[in-house]
């Protein structure tokens, strides 16, 4: 695979619409969002993060030390 292509599907792979707590998020994806604790935090994000590492995105998760 050439770079071309390579930046091709990346480009495709953007286009994509994404879910993010019963909303379809478009090609300009910026989530603002404020939970009520852990849980409800858990319950929204977790299947917007598995539907991400599914389609081949990287994450990262930054954890604060005191709650390691």
């Amino acid at each position: 695979m050439n770079p071309t292509q390579d930046n091709t599907k990346s480009c495709e792979k953007e286009n994509q619409p994404m879910r993010l707590a019963n909303a379809t998020l478009g090609q300009h994806r910026h989530v603002c969002a404020f939970f009520n604790g852990a849980k409800e935090e858990y319950r929204v994000l977790l299947p917007f993060v598995k539907e991400g590492l599914a389609r081949g995105e990287k994450a990262f998760h930054i954890v604060d030390p005191k709650l390691r």
